[in-house]
């Protein structure tokens, strides 16, 4: 007897006396696409697993882009309108996408909530082995930012990110010179207290973004 046939005769026991009806069966199909999608999909694996893979590295410890690319994420311009499809359409269409197939298509929902198990289970694997940093291209942005409405909407994504690419806690403006009694590079967070990162950035990092110290 598989996972889902063991469900389904536990509901149908439990709320229905033992007997099978569409009510059981839509119960059965909806509690276990819930499982899938919220419990192991979103809590487990998207946000659980996601931060665990953030505290294993140092902020901006990971591959730079362009050790892959030779310089060309570095030519690619940030155009803030672009946050539309990030957040306005990508975040509202996964959420009506597992809705719909958790719910409505309900049959088809487990092929859905599989996939995004698999997904998110072999990312994390690679979040693990290779870790990419986007840090010091998030710094420019945050060192230099933007005017514009769409720019201001793209501005919490840019502190907010995963914690093994930057830290949220130490989103830096700019770096600044260490304190006498500690150790490591000294910044100013976005919320305004005095933040220190190890490991401290290169002299040509630091000038790629930042204005000449006064």
């Amino acid at each position: 007897m598989g996972i889902h046939e063991k469900l389904e005769r536990s509901v149908e026991r439990i709320f229905f006396g033992g007997r099978r009806t569409k009510a059981s069966e839509y119960i059965a199909y909806a509690t276990g696409n819930i499982v899938l999608m919220v419990i192991l999909f979103f809590v487990a694996l998207n946000t659980i697993g996601y931060d665990w893979t953030g505290q294993l590295y140092p902020p901006g410890a990971g591959y730079r882009l362009d050790f892959l690319t030779g310089g060309l994420e570095d030519g690619i311009p940030l155009v803030p309108e672009f946050v539309v499809f990030y957040v306005y359409l990508f975040y509202p269409l996964a959420v009506v996408t597992m809705a719909f197939f958790g719910l409505v298509e309900y049959r088809r929902g487990y092929a859905l909530g599989w996939s995004l198990v698999a997904i998110n289970a072999i990312a994390l694997a690679v979040y693990v082995v290779f870790p990419v940093s986007t840090y010091w291209w998030r710094q420019e942005f945050l060192a230099h930012p933007m005017p514009g409405f769409w720019a201001e909407q793209a501005t919490p994504y840019g502190a907010e990110t995963h914690p093994s690419t930057a830290s949220r806690r130490s989103m830096l403006r700019c770096p600044r010179p260490a304190p006498t009694h500690g150790t490591g590079t000294g910044g100013l967070s976005l919320d305004g207290q005095r933040e220190w990162l190890r490991p401290s950035p290169s002299s040509s990092q630091r000038a790629s973004f930042c204005p000449p110290s006064s």
